[in-house]
């Protein structure tokens, strides 16, 4: 398995890409869609989920754009994480665009 790491967001968040045999997992991708997908094209990779360490708004910012770009695109977090992702505290605009929801998630247990 392959990782690149890198900085996204005003916070300089780490995200990572994972990847094996074309496919890849990006784990916390911030609030950089545009900068994600750039280094997925320049590694020929098709993106086959999002994993979050957690569903601080710094983490999770671009998940809605790379769901627009990746139809049914999964998003894995925490049960406990999960209730956060649209609560009032967990909004930092203009920044970081609010977020309220994101489509397809799947609540995963440690």
């Amino acid at each position: 398995m392959n990782r690149t790491t890198f900085e996204v967001g005003t916070f300089e968040v780490n995200c990572s890409i994972l990847s094996e045999n074309g496919k890849a997992i990006v784990v916390d991708p911030g609030a950089d869609a545009t900068h994600i997908r750039a280094e997925l094209k320049k590694q020929g990779l098709d993106l086959a989920a999002v994993l979050l360490t957690h569903a601080h708004f710094d983490h999770i910012c671009a998940i809605p754009e790379l769901q627009r770009v990746y139809p049914d695109l999964p998003v894995f977090i925490s049960d406990a994480d999960a209730k956060i992702i649209s609560h009032p505290f967990n909004q930092f605009p203009p920044d970081y665009p609010p977020i309220s929801d994101i489509s397809f998630y799947r609540r995963v247990r440690p």
